[in-house]
């Protein structure tokens, strides 16, 4: 029996009429066309396409999960369901930003979130200020007191940015950059101001190679006080022990580079990569996976994009071993990884990235990674984190770092590691133990596919990243240039960590750069 034998299309409207919030309900006159309506699968799934093209979502889930009690080996209606859900949720999802559009910012909105801007991203005494009047709107901000603190340790007000540091703590009491900061400060003598700082030689600083003082203008050329007061900060940043070596001299070479040839707005200097230390870091390969195209579950939009520019960018710069797998099924990716457990060596390190849908089983603290070919709710199609973790744990290679960007990625991690200062001893050191490590675009809630339409939030800043690196970057040091772009442009917290019960022993992955 169809939809339309209960007087024409009659028992649509009924059975619209007789579901309450979650609820068929089944009683008085909504007894009999409950029933009449879980008759059959067939009939349902007429009814609930008719719901859907109505755009009455959320009701034609509440029918489909009532019929799956009555019906429940039934993967038509299954798949439906998880359809019908990812409708109902886009729907309030656009709902809510018509609603944001509709409620427009008035003008002390805009200036607060201007204030914001200008914060956390401007130096010197502007960048004060700007923090001062975005903290008055919102003074027990973790991100903005960090901003502040950071500008004042660069202008050796150490007593102040502890101060300022320790509040933003009390907000975030599980930052460990700021808890380091706050450590590496604590030693500091206090320096009055900036005249008093610009006075006062930098601390001595342990170095493989000297920090050659800012360079004299060129004959001819003025001065540029605006390059001068940069370098100089970014002097006291490494005095302070509030960056390290590599990346002053990293930061150093970008702001002379812009001095001496300046391109035109928008356009990019090629990077070329500094030589690394004489160290045997291995051979370098790397799994990457994107699936936008699914075949029982809502499409994605920017996940091959993401696995295209991250396999580019390690083959292109990194000299990796790429396999790049666009809308693989669990088959293909069992595959793969079994092909990895066979060939690489205690010689190889190993990246495996992953952009696509993914799943949290609540009751079992247990992630997955769902395939092309993965339905709803029916987990033998599905790639659970333990086969990753079994994976790292038999895996030969030296190294593995495992990268997702998908949501509830973070169940492989728990926890930030502390930033370590990249010198030549610390490379060789973790060069020679074993990594298993894990990084996630956020933690245990959803992370955002696109921002712009060509990128997830978590992967565009990832990139940047990799390409602005000129010699070695650990995965550490990575995570944390990465944690805060992505925390601010997005609700999401990425998370990185060794990954539990896998053979971890003090490593850490690293990315050298060779072109």
């Amino acid at each position: 029996m169809l939809a339309t034998s209960h007087a024409g299309a009659s028992l649509i409207g009924d059975v619209l009429e007789c579901i309450e919030g979650r609820e068929l309900r089944t009683d008085g006159r909504c007894g009999p066309i409950a029933e009449e309506a879980l008759e059959s699968p067939r009939l349902v799934e007429s009814l609930a396409d008719t719901m859907v093209k109505r755009k009455e979502h959320r009701k034609a889930t509440v029918l489909l999960e009532a019929a799956l009690r009555r019906y429940p080996g039934s993967g038509s209606l299954l798949d439906r369901l998880s359809v019908a859900k990812s409708y109902a949720d886009e729907m309030e999802v656009i709902a809510a930003r018509d609603r944001e559009r509709k409620a427009a910012p008035n003008a002390e909105e805009i200036a607060a979130s201007m204030m914001r801007i200008r914060c956390t991203r401007m130096s010197g005494d502007v960048g004060l200020a700007a923090c001062d009047a975005a903290l008055a709107g919102a003074p027990g901000d973790p991100i903005l007191l960090a901003a502040k603190g950071d500008l004042l340790a660069a202008d050796g007000r150490t007593i102040e940015a502890i101060t300022v540091f320790t509040a933003a703590l009390q907000a975030q009491p599980n930052d460990v950059i700021v808890r380091q900061k706050i450590a590496l400060l604590s030693g500091r003598k206090d320096r009055p101001g900036a005249a008093a700082v610009a006075a006062a030689p930098p601390p001595p600083v342990a170095a493989e190679k000297p920090v050659p003082p800012p360079p004299a203008p060129a004959p001819g050329k003025p001065a540029d006080s605006e390059l001068e007061q940069q370098l100089q900060k970014l002097q006291k940043l490494l005095g302070s022990g509030l960056v390290s070596e590599a990346e002053f001299h990293t930061r150093r070479r970008a702001l002379l580079d812009a001095y001496l040839s300046p391109l035109p707005r928008g356009q990019i200097a090629p990077a070329a990569p500094d030589k690394a230390p004489s160290i045997d870091f291995g051979k370098f390969h790397a799994l990457v996976i994107g699936i936008n195209r699914y075949r029982h579950l809502p499409a994605l939009e920017t996940a091959q994009n993401d696995a295209k520019a991250i396999a580019d960018i390690l083959k292109d710069k990194y000299d990796y071993n790429v396999k790049l797998l666009l809308d693989p099924v669990r088959e293909q990716i069992i595959e793969a990884l079994d092909d990895l457990r066979e060939t690489l060596t205690e010689k190889d390190n190993l990246l495996i990235y992953y952009a696509g849908h993914g799943w949290l089983d609540k009751e079992a603290d247990q992630g997955f990674w769902l395939p092309a070919d993965a339905r709803a709710e029916r987990r033998s199609q599905w790639i659970s984190n333990d086969v990753v973790r079994d994976l790292a744990k038999a895996l030969k290679a030296k190294h593995m770092l495992v990268i997702a960007d998908s949501c509830f990625s973070g169940t492989l991690t728990r926890g930030s590691p502390v930033r370590p200062q990249l010198d030549a001893d610390y490379l060789r050191r973790i060069a020679s133990k074993r990594a298993r490590q894990a990084m996630s675009s956020g933690g245990l809630e959803p992370v955002l596919d696109s921002v712009d339409g060509k990128h997830s939030p978590f992967a565009r800043a990832l990139v940047q990243i990799l390409a602005e690196n000129r010699s070695v970057i650990d995965g550490t040091t990575l995570f944390s240039d990465l944690r805060r772009p992505v925390s601010l442009s997005a609700d999401q917290t990425p998370e990185f960590s060794d990954i539990r019960r896998a053979g971890h022993d003090g490593g850490d992955f690293l990315f050298v750069r060779r072109r």
